[in-house]
């Protein structure tokens, strides 16, 4: 296992931005197959591999992993939970994004209909432009930019 205290690697004279291989061997950054595999890193023949002890109720897989019956009963139902949380999630997710295309929708047919009434009725374009941004505002519709910017009070509407 590595050293707690990494020595100063940088303040040495022949300081290189890489580590030789002795000096990760020195300071525990090299080991072999058999030093990380120790016996405390598996799993003891014939353990839950949920619950790390001995099973009671063994159940093999096909590939051979053993497990304790409650413990995958257990497993399956709190995935079963975790999915029913996340598919609840996802149909709320879907209903807001109905409702505000049915609101952006809405918006634009009431947009579309005051623009049929003032030009049927000849209210002049700038006092419309300032209903339209009004009706922006009130929605909370996306302003367009560019509109703010044509609907400037330095360019004079006839």
């Amino acid at each position: 296992p590595p050293c707690a205290a990494m020595p100063r690697h940088s303040q040495n004279q022949t300081a290189r931005h890489y580590w030789s291989y002795g000096e990760l061997q020195r300071y525990g950054y090299l080991s072999s197959q058999k030093t990380r595999l120790a016996g405390d890193s598996q799993l003891p023949f014939g353990y839950c591999a949920l619950s790390l002890a001995p099973p009671k109720n063994p159940v093999a897989t096909p590939e051979g992993y053993i497990y304790e019956k409650e413990f995958i009963l257990e497993n399956l139902m709190q995935q079963k939970k975790d999915m029913a949380a996340q598919m609840t999630k996802y149909e709320g997710q879907q209903r807001r994004e109905a409702v505000k295309q049915a609101q952006e929708e809405q918006g634009e047919k009431l947009l579309a209909l005051q623009d049929f009434e003032q030009s049927v009725s000849g209210v002049p374009e700038a006092k419309r432009r300032r209903v339209e941004a009004d009706l922006l505002h009130t929605s909370k519709m996306v302003v367009d930019k560019h509109k703010a910017r044509d609907a400037s009070f330095w360019v004079q509407e006839e």
